[in-house]
């Protein structure tokens, strides 16, 4: 990987430099460097909170990352040459050994701040060539051979939980920021005409978003929802439980339940051209614990008005009128990329125009559909639960327990079938 060559040699020539300067310096830049990576983490969400988002959109938080930590560090280290002017006396090979293994730390620290940065930026599934999770979302590749992105993440997690520990220990905030900045920055791949009239793969759809964007109305059961409010719910309750939908990044053998959740989605989140392009990993479901959740699927009912009117009649469809499931695909693509079978989550997208939103509002429902454990369900409660909306909208749940209904189909997310055949195949397909 290309990538990763880079990052190798860039931490080695930090540590060859720190070497020939010596063992007082490089402990100078190592302590600096660590404070300066630590703060800046602890800064870049409220700044561009403050201050970025308007201005930078989906480039705020890589830019609001990588700035003010080299601004902290030259400016330390400007200080700590002027002001810190000792040296320790030790023989030539001591000093050139203790600079280099010192160097190495500071240079494992600047490039992983710097490659954390780089991902929180819009590039794509792929940041730089650097693709560390497949479309399970699994983690998959790493910056060999120091691995500095999942170093310094794991520095800042561990010394949020030590001396250096606020009210919130950065992990209860961003559990694995190497896939959430993955699932940030994935975007709907089409295929766009050339010149020579191939399709290139183009990536589609904005990433930005502000507060009152995105709202999170309720959570519904669905593993073992109370129908008595539909017949046809029974019949759309066999349904989803014979999809037999698993979340991948769970461990195997998780006892799971599977549930909905109704968010709202206005008009200021979609594109210029009128589209929602909403990728399910944009969705990021925030249990008590602080570990996320991706959707595996979506529910739907059928839109009438745009069925053949020959068929509108027919029992299938009347059944569709409860509701139905869109699973993430398990297909392997023609690029070959495998996934074992595993739920694609990645590839499930929902694109949608103003028309199929509220007329009033401007403001599209989806039913995301995730796979949760059970243990984290037991007291039917949502506290301390929310969401976050393409990496920094976060809402609370209007609601405080776990509704144990299926929703209405009120408002909800619909699909046009226009011809029979599509609804006999069933849904989904």
């Amino acid at each position: 990987m290309v990538t990763a060559f880079i990052a190798t040699v860039l931490i080695l020539g930090i540590a060859t430099y720190q070497a020939v300067h010596g063992v007082y310096s490089a402990l100078i830049m190592a302590v600096l460097t660590i404070l300066s990576a630590l703060t800046a983490l602890a800064l870049y969400e409220p700044f561009c909170q403050g201050f970025l988002y308007q201005q930078l959109g989906a480039h705020a938080e890589g830019v609001a990352l990588i700035s003010p930590f080299l601004l902290i560090l030259l400016g330390t280290r400007e200080l700590a040459d002027r002001f810190l002017r000792g040296n320790l006396v030790l023989g030539v090979w001591p000093d050139r050994i203790g600079g280099g293994a010192l160097g190495l730390l500071a240079g494992i620290v600047i490039v992983g701040i710097v490659s954390v940065g780089l991902q929180l930026l819009p590039f794509g599934r792929s940041a730089a060539g650097y693709t560390p999770c497949d479309e399970s979302l699994r983690r998959t590749a790493g910056l060999w051979m120091f691995y500095p992105d999942d170093f310094v993440l794991s520095m800042a997690k561990r010394l949020s939980r030590g001396a250096l520990g606020q009210d919130r220990p950065f992990e209860a905030v961003h559990y694995d920021l190497v896939q959430e900045a993955y699932c940030t920055r994935n975007r709907l791949i089409t295929g766009v005409r050339d010149s020579d009239k191939k399709d290139v793969p183009t990536l589609a759809g904005t990433l930005n978003g502000a507060d009152g964007d995105f709202r999170v109305k309720t959570m519904h059961a669905l593993s073992n929802a109370d129908v008595s409010n539909s017949p046809l719910y029974e019949k759309a309750l066999t349904r989803i439980q014979a999809a037999g939908l698993k979340d991948p990044t769970l461990p195997d053998g998780t006892d799971t339940t599977l549930v909905s959740v109704r968010v709202g989605v206005r008009d200021g989140a979609s594109d210029k051209d009128g589209l929602w392009r909403l990728p399910a990993t944009h969705f990021r479901l925030v249990d008590p614990e602080g570990k996320p959740h991706y959707p595996v699927g979506y529910l739907f009912v059928y839109r009438e008005d745009q069925v053949d009117i020959r068929h509108r009649g027919e029992p299938c469809l009347k059944e569709l009128e409860s509701w139905n499931l869109v699973s993430a695909p398990t297909k392997t693509p023609p690029d070959g990329t495998s996934t074992a079978g595993r739920l694609r989550i990645a590839d499930l997208v929902v694109q949608r125009n103003r028309a199929d939103g509220d007329k009033e509002g401007l403001e599209l429902f989806v039913d995301w559909v995730f796979c949760l454990p059970k243990s984290l369900l037991e007291d039917k409660s949502l506290a301390g639960w929310h969401m976050v909306f393409r990496g920094h909208i976060l809402a609370k749940f209007e609601d405080e327990k776990i509704d144990p209904k299926f929703p209405t189909p009120n408002d909800a997310l619909r699909h046009a079938y226009l011809e029979l055949r599509k609804a006999k195949a069933g849904p989904g397909r």
